[in-house]
């Protein structure tokens, strides 16, 4: 079954089929701004993004813990890539992200295509 992000709508994240549990709402708006994300994202953007008010090595502290718990609540449904400077979604055959679909329907462009991404 493996991850499935549905970002449009309410967002709704299933690991293994059942409900994705984080003990912080941040870890899936980290994991929703990598599904989104064309390609690796930096630490950097994502820490300054989500924790605005903390300083530089504070921000990217809690971001850590947020990575933490992230890789808990996914466990072996995906896995993050991860660098010292980047992180993105590992892609899977596992991983269905309903906006990458879209994005695919949408580009093929016939009209089969484009009812399913209207759907």
């Amino acid at each position: 079954m493996g991850l499935d992000i549905s970002l449009l709508g309410p967002p709704l994240v299933t690991v293994d089929g059942e409900p994705f549990r984080v003990d912080t709402r941040k870890a899936t708006a980290v994991l929703a701004y990598l599904a989104c994300s064309p390609g690796p994202v930096s630490r950097e953007t994502l820490a300054a993004m989500l924790w605005p008010e903390a300083d530089a090595e504070r921000s990217r502290a809690v971001l850590r813990r947020t990575l933490s718990a992230l890789r808990s609540g996914l466990g072996d449904a995906a896995r993050l890539d991860t660098t010292r400077h980047d992180l993105a979604i590992a892609r899977s055959g596992d991983t269905t992200i309903d906006l990458r679909r879209f994005d695919e329907l949408v580009a093929a462009g016939d009209t089969d295509s484009l009812v399913s991404a209207a759907r």
